[in-house]
């Protein structure tokens, strides 16, 4: 019976003394957690010459619908970025810094690997836009301490 009872206790107090400790509410923690403030963000057009011949799918295989570019808001990011803080196709970032491209994006693709190991966005825009460079760009991350990854790699 002690056998049983100690493990039992122990959990019990475990319990109390944790349910105790205070934590901090969801609107006590920020909603995006910087990641980048050097960040290089250009702009492409989902063209064969700038993408492969199937330029109407991401890296992620998310369906660009050419008309509605601009409310997608697809942006490729550099590879080892994404692996160095854990982004996943589908996540959304908060981009700082870009001017008229400032918000949130999702990235749903990645650039080419000769931008391996440099923090680089590339913005999905129109075809009539073909220019577009920012230096120094924030971007933030969808806080882990307030979203669950539950909740931040949920596909919709």
């Amino acid at each position: 019976m002690k056998q049983i009872l100690l493990p039992a206790v122990a959990i019990l107090a475990a319990a109390i003394f944790l349910k105790a400790m205070p934590r901090p509410e969801p609107e006590d923690i920020p909603e995006w957690t910087l990641i980048s403030e050097t960040t290089t963000a250009t702009v492409y057009n989902a063209v064969p010459e700038q993408c492969n011949a199937d330029c109407f799918h991401t890296a992620s295989m998310y369906r660009i619908v050419p008309e509605r570019i601009k409310q997608q808001r697809i942006v490729a990011m550099e590879r080892t970025m994404m692996a160095e803080f854990g982004i996943a196709y589908g996540d959304s970032i908060l981009v700082e810094g870009a001017g008229k491209y400032d918000g949130v994006w999702q990235v749903q693709d990645t650039m080419n690997k000769k931008y391996a190991g440099r923090h680089r966005i590339d913005f999905l825009v129109p075809k009539n836009i073909r220019h577009g460079l920012w230096t120094d760009v924030k971007v933030y991350i969808k806080n882990p301490d307030r979203y669950p990854k539950s909740q931040i790699y949920a596909k919709s």
